[in-house]
């Protein structure tokens, strides 16, 4: 198993907009228990036609080829492990998934992924299994686990589990956890709950479904931001792949690299993002994007003279004459700031985002009647796919469409170059714009529309057909560096283009029919 393949060769010490700094192999992973059943345990690909493994039962593969790779690198060191501790007679294993009732909220499905890695962790330590790493050279499981940070609340984590039932024996420190010390339980766990990585699916909203070690390139080591990144980090099977988002001049360690952990960090307010990365971290962040001049010039109003295209910071600066004609802003100022606020009390953190959805549409709806926000605006971006996605359903092309544009350029300008999630978003708001031409066009007809409707419909209809294909070209082409041309990614991106293609040609032909 070759730990790491970096880009960051010996003597390259920076990195351009999109270039691979780091892919690299975990020391140890496992899957959720949900996602064996339905996945390949080696490429992770879903199947409806999995066999499992005839010892322990729980890796299944989606054919032999992936069987005897799995074998050969991860799964003839765990085997007999795995079907110990799965086993549902094993006192060990019951008494440890008894400790989910005395858990954090949050921890408890957690816990049987963690409980896995350290069976993992424990027997690859045993075997003193070792690894060529690349510019380290060989290293042993117990070499690669001291190149993880420890875990700085260790001490909480013990209070947490000592008082629970976890061994097997009397209870004292002499008795074993799955065949191994109590305390090196503890330590292997504390480890592995502050360094782990989710391995997630980036088509399925990132879903997660396991968990991964990776020590040269461990999360607690790089720095989080809350949204001013410089790489991503994504997943190429179990792998850990990560790309530069924009220049890095002078790489010199894992420190230098800024990623977020914010779940769609993009698609949040400031105030949003900077509660989800308390609670996430602890602290608040302090990335330069985080700052109130920032989040003022990313949500820039118009002037309220007619025909001036200057930007106005939404902060007390659009009190200050307009430096191109010389006009006062303060009442949009202040306009802008009770629909923020009306935000602020829409938007509840504890609850799913689409509880509130329709309040935020409304608002959305206000904002854009008022017309005091720039186009580019990051609150509308925020706010405003709902009101894209009801314009479309409601049959509504021309405000959708005309929508569409605006937010898609806006998403251009706040997205990081090689995000995934822009690249999902992208096919997305090219099946949907479809979708709604489609229901427009064929399913309603055009027999209630005038002529001068009708032409105005087919013009739009063809501006809209050449944006959506340069959006799925987009998203193709974001994918294919990440993940390469023959990816289940980069294929389903194909996928989509296909299909948005097949809606088009109908479109027009109706169009034509017509004529």
């Amino acid at each position: 198993m070759a730990i790491a393949k970096a880009a960051s060769s010996a003597g390259r010490r920076s990195f351009a907009c999109g270039d691979l700094v780091i892919a690299c192999d975990p020391l140890v992973w496992a899957l959720e228990r949900s996602a064996y059943k339905t996945r390949c345990a080696y490429c992770l690909e879903e199947s409806s036609e999995l066999r499992a493994c005839s010892g322990c039962q729980l890796h299944r593969y989606c054919n032999s080829t992936c069987q005897a790779a799995d074998w050969k690198v991860e799964h003839k060191l765990e085997c007999a492990m795995l079907k110990k501790i799965s086993s549902k007679s094993s006192g060990t294993h019951k008494e440890l998934i008894s400790i989910v009732a005395f858990l954090p909220e949050g921890e408890s499905s957690l816990f049987p992924i963690i409980l896995d890695m350290i069976a993992k962790l424990a027997n690859k330590i045993k075997l003193n299994t070792t690894t060529d790493i690349p510019g380290l050279g060989q290293k042993s499981a117990h070499d690669l686990l001291q190149m993880l940070p420890p875990n700085p609340a260790q001490s909480s984590t013990e209070r947490i589990l000592l008082p629970t039932r976890i061994t097997t024996g009397s209870g004292t420190e002499n008795a074993t956890v799955l065949d191994m010390p109590l305390m090196d339980f503890l330590k292997y766990y504390g480890i592995i709950h502050y360094n782990f990585m989710p391995v997630c699916d980036v088509l399925e909203d990132s879903a997660c479904i396991g968990l991964a070690l990776y020590p040269q390139a461990s999360r607690r080591q790089m720095t989080p931001v809350c949204l001013d990144i410089n790489v991503v980090l994504n997943n190429r099977g179990r792998q850990l792949v990560v790309h530069a988002v924009e220049n890095i001049p002078e790489y010199t360690g894992l420190q230098d690299l800024r990623y977020t952990a914010v779940q769609e960090p993009f698609n949040q307010t400031r105030a949003e993002r900077r509660a989800a990365f308390v609670k996430y971290h602890g602290y608040p962040c302090t990335c330069r994007k985080c700052t109130e001049e920032y989040d003022a010039d990313v949500n820039p109003l118009k002037c309220v003279t007619m025909g001036c295209s200057n930007r106005i910071p939404s902060d007390s600066r659009a009190r200050g004459a307009c430096s191109e004609c010389g006009a006062l802003n303060g009442d949009r100022l202040a306009q802008f700031r009770r629909f923020m606020q009306q935000l602020d009390t829409i938007i509840d953190i504890r609850l799913p985002r689409e509880h509130n959805q329709a309040k935020i549409t409304e608002l959305c709806e206000k904002i854009e009647a008022a017309g005091i926000l720039q186009s580019d605006a990051h609150i509308r971006y925020v706010c405003g796919w709902k009101l894209w996605e009801k314009y479309l359903e409601e049959g509504r092309c021309e405000e959708g469409c005309r929508l569409m544009d605006e937010l898609v350029d806006c998403m251009r300008d706040v997205y990081p170059k090689y995000e995934v999630i822009r690249a999902v978003l992208l096919m997305n708001a090219g099946t949907a714009a479809t979708a709604a031409l489609q229901k427009r066009v064929l399913v309603q007809g055009m027999g209630r529309l005038s002529e001068p409707a009708k032409i105005k419909l087919e013009a739009l209809a063809a501006h809209v057909c050449c944006r959506i294909l340069d959006f799925c070209k987009e998203a193709y082409d974001i994918l294919v560096v990440l993940f390469g041309q023959q990816s289940k990614e980069a294929r389903t991106s194909l996928t989509v283009i296909q299909s948005v293609s097949t809606h088009i040609y109908q479109i027009e032909h109706a169009f034509h029919g017509r004529k």
